[in-house]
């Protein structure tokens, strides 16, 4: 998250995630947009109703007579403008509730009874909403709401002046409750704008970004969120490893408590300076981390190594078995192609005999015959 920029910063007590300030109040999605480095708008504010509150005193007869008793020419001109019916009592009224509604809403001003105070501005609302739907960089530390999208938000609080204001007269039938009742929404709009934290500029934002990465950085090495211990050790901490905050100029003390709170929202800080929940790690944890992990990373290696050198020993039984089988099935096949040549040279010994004994018996026969015919031929 980042801070918003653009002159409608502000710098909560101590309440935001992610960055170290956020620009409208303890909303973090919904930043202010437009207006200018408004350090004097407050004083401003009140200046101009005392003035018009010291002016209302002393010339409260001249003023009726203008604002209350109906000019014809102004009624018509503000007729031809399309508010019928409006006399310059009510324009006033309507101008009041425009402005008060720029820096303060009726619904704001009803939670304040319950305990909410809601630190953003309608208008910085207004146009942020309009620069989300017009897809404007909202979320960058330089942006600032384009002049449209501040003349749209100017209109809208007019349209809410004009409506309040006449809903006031038909309802009352009197500008004296508009301009009463507008006076009453700026000076609650006043006191909402001192209560409301400071707006930054945003070379201002930019800075105090760029502080807290570097705070944020050191808190993550050097802070832990349990124990106790003294807001000065921090500060000290911290300022001795950043040398460019050693001065309490560039960097105060406050802005360091907030930053604390912002890191840890869980700490608890006591009058006398002391915060709970939160401690630096001591510098020997850190070394003593590193070299555990540097040993445990060694060890993993080692391990990793032994491991390797097991699975290749593994392996190397694995092809010795894979070939010491192959080599045997090499030997049943020599010694089974062995046989079969036995075999056929044992059917070709047979086949070469078997011509030889019909050979014999075909003599024999020949030879009986023989004989017979010789015992015949002789005298009995």
């Amino acid at each position: 998250m980042r801070v918003r920029c653009g002159g409608n910063h502000h710098q909560p007590a101590a309440s935001v995630v992610g960055v170290c300030l956020r620009a409208s109040g303890d909303n973090n999605d919904n930043g202010g947009e437009g207006g200018s480095s408004s350090a004097g708008i407050p004083a401003a504010l009140f200046l101009f109703v005392g003035s018009a509150a010291y002016t209302l005193t002393n010339m409260r007869d001249e003023l009726a007579d203008v604002l209350y008793n109906d000019d014809d020419s102004i009624s018509e001109a503000l007729a031809a403008l399309g508010f019928a019916g409006f006399g310059l009592g009510d324009a006033t009224g309507a101008l009041l509730w425009a402005v008060a509604l720029w820096y303060l809403s009726p619904v704001q001003l009803l939670l304040v009874f319950l305990g909410n105070f809601d630190t953003e501005r309608p208008s910085d609302w207004l146009m942020n909403i309009l620069g989300r739907a017009t897809q404007q960089p909202v979320d960058a530390i330089d942006y600032q709401a384009p002049l449209w999208i501040k003349a749209a938000a100017a209109s809208a609080c007019l349209a809410g002046g004009v409506a309040a204001a006449g809903v006031l007269e038909a309802g009352l039938g009197d500008p004296t409750w508009s301009i009463s009742s507008g006076i009453g929404a700026l000076f609650a709009a006043g006191i909402f704008e001192v209560g409301r934290p400071k707006r930054l500029s945003v070379a201002e934002a930019q800075t105090l970004e760029s502080q807290w990465q570097d705070f944020a950085g050191f808190a993550d090495v050097r802070l832990q969120r349990i124990g106790r211990c003294h807001e000065s050790e921090v500060f000290g901490a911290f300022r001795q490893r950043f040398g460019k905050y050693r001065s309490a100029d560039v960097m105060p003390d406050s802005t360091l408590r907030d930053m604390v709170r912002n890191w840890h929202p869980g700490v608890e800080r006591t009058r006398t300076g002391y915060l709970r929940n939160i401690s630096l790690r001591p510098a020997g944890s850190m070394s003593s981390s590193s070299s555990s992990s540097s040993s445990s990373s060694s060890s993993s290696s080692s391990s990793s190594s032994s491991s390797s050198s097991s699975s290749a020993r593994s392996a190397a039984v694995a092809v010795g078995s894979v070939d010491g089988g192959e080599q045997q099935q090499q030997q049943g096949g020599v010694s089974a192609a062995a046989g079969v040549s036995e075999d056929v040279s044992a059917a070709a010994a047979a086949a070469a005999a078997e011509p030889s004994l019909l050979d014999a018996i075909a003599a024999e026969e020949a030879q009986k015959e023989q004989q017979q015919a010789a015992g015949g031929s002789m005298p009995r």
